[in-house]
C-alpha cells in the first residue's frame, strides 16, 4: 500500500515511465488531479495532495491508495490533517491499563473525525478506542517525504 522507501534519483518508476509515453494516461491523470483539487476547501491540502502525487509518481503508493489519500484529504479538515502526526503520537501513548478514558489521550471529536475520513481506526469492547492505521500512517512517511 504505502512504500516510502528512498530510491535513487535517476530510478524512474513504470508509472512515470507510462506517463511519458501514453498521452491519454497523461490527460486522464491530469482530468483526474483537477477534479479532485476543484474539490479541495482549503490552499494548505492542494500542497498535502502534491506531496501525496508525488509519492505516486515515486511509486511509493499505488492508484487504489493515491484516490483513497485523496478523498480523505478532501473530506478531512485542515485542522485534523496539520495535527495528524500529534494525534498519532497520542494514540500510541495510550495505555488501557492506567485506568484513564481514550478521551483523556485524544479528544473523541478529533478521533471520530479522523475516523470518519479513514485516517484512524477503531476498536474497543467496553470504550471505543482509536488506533493507527495504514492509510494514516502511509499519508504521514508521504508528507514526511516529501
Amino acid at each position: 500500500m504505502c512504500d516510502s522507501e528512498k530510491k535513487h534519483p535517476d530510478e524512474r518508476t513504470k508509472f512515470e515511465k507510462e506517463l511519458e509515453v501514453d498521452h491519454k494516461l497523461r490527460t486522464k491523470v491530469g482530468e483526474n488531479l483537477l477534479l479532485i483539487l476543484e474539490r479541495i476547501d482549503h490552499f494548505e491540502k492542494a500542497s498535502v495532495l502534491a506531496k501525496v502525487f508525488a509519492g505516486r509518481l515515486r511509486g511509493d503508493i499505488d492508484k487504489d491508495t493515491f484516490y483513497k489519500l485523496g478523498t480523505a484529504i478532501n473530506n478531512a479538515s485542515i485542522t485534523d490533517l496539520r495535527t495528524l502526526e500529534q494525534a498519532y503520537t497520542k494514540i500510541a501513548s495510550y495505555d488501557p491499563k492506567a485506568g484513564k478514558l481514550f478521551s483523556d489521550t485524544l479528544d473523541y471529536a478529533t478521533a471520530q473525525s479522523l475516523f470518519s475520513v479513514g485516517l484512524v481506526g477503531e476498536d474497543g469492547y467496553m470504550e471505543t478506542t482509536y488506533t493507527a492505521n495504514e492509510l494514516g500512517s502511509c499519508l504521514l512517511r508521504l508528507l514526511k517525504h516529501g
